[in-house]
């Protein structure tokens, strides 16, 4: 398999529940590799890519639900999709392409999710995956595809013969999307208007370097309410978020986990 030659450089930075962010064009491909249509977590249904990766699938929608699971093949894929002249980079026009069918608001559901993936993965906090990191993303959300296709058809196999027909493919599919919508309102509801309230002893800004952002998402793991997290509490935050990716839960319960 032909890896992109891309470092993927982190611009996401954390206000509160607010994301300010600027999201480059492998930024968003990432994103959208890593998100299907049976998962929410990018805000994101429909069938971006072909069944077996990028070429010949509908490049501006999100992978398919009953696709394979392999996400870095899924990644490679959809990068190949606009890499039209195969030198392994997005050069400018290439990535203009994969910004218009891809950008997604600021602060919206893709920002907080690319957020999710920088708090988790990015362990030596440089603002880029580097390729163990990366190994560690394509692993988990490969297990978490197949972990997600295992509950579907654990609750949509009416007949029990251990695979879904056609119209039980679709009933999983309008069952599915159903289901990310009502996620995705009740994600939007408890996203306040404006800038976030001031909590004592946290960090104002975008994190400076080396340090961690603190939002929403960390808060549930700051066990001594000191508005930061210590590197116990990251360790935790890293392991068991890790742990629901790969099992097929939504990583965050609620956006207002505090």
């Amino acid at each position: 398999m032909r890896t992109p030659s891309i470092i993927i450089a982190l611009s996401a930075f954390s206000l509160g529940c607010g994301l300010q962010t600027d999201l480059s064009a492998v930024d968003e491909l990432l994103v959208s590799s890593l998100s299907g249509e049976e998962d929410s977590v990018s805000g994101e249904s429909g069938a971006r890519m072909s069944e077996t990766g990028g070429e010949g699938g509908d490049r501006t929608a999100p992978p398919p639900m009953f696709r394979e699971c392999d996400a870095q093949g899924t990644f490679v894929g959809l990068v190949d999709a606009y890499d039209e002249d195969r030198s392994g980079e997005l050069e400018e026009m290439e990535s203009q392409d994969a910004m218009a069918e891809h950008g997604g608001p600021r602060g919206g559901p893709r920002a907080h999710f690319l957020h999710l993936l920088r708090v988790v993965y990015d362990a030596d906090i440089s603002r880029e995956f580097e390729d163990a990191e990366l190994d560690s993303i394509f692993e988990d959300f490969t297990a978490r595809c197949s972990a997600i296709h295992e509950d579907v058809v654990a609750e949509y196999d009416a007949d029990g013969d251990g695979a879904l027909s056609d119209a039980e493919q679709s009933a999983a599919r309008e069952g599915h999307m159903a289901e990310a919508e009502s996620q995705r309102e009740a994600m939007d509801a408890c996203r306040p208007e404006g800038p976030p309230p001031e909590r004592e002893g946290a960090r104002r800004g975008p994190p400076e370097e080396g340090e961690v952002p603190f939002g929403p998402l960390e808060e549930e793991f700051d066990a001594d309410g000191s508005g930061d997290l210590s590197a116990a509490e990251l360790t935790t935050l890293r392991e068991t978020l890790r742990d629901r990716i790969r099992s097929g839960d939504r990583p965050q319960p609620a956006c207002d986990a505090g």
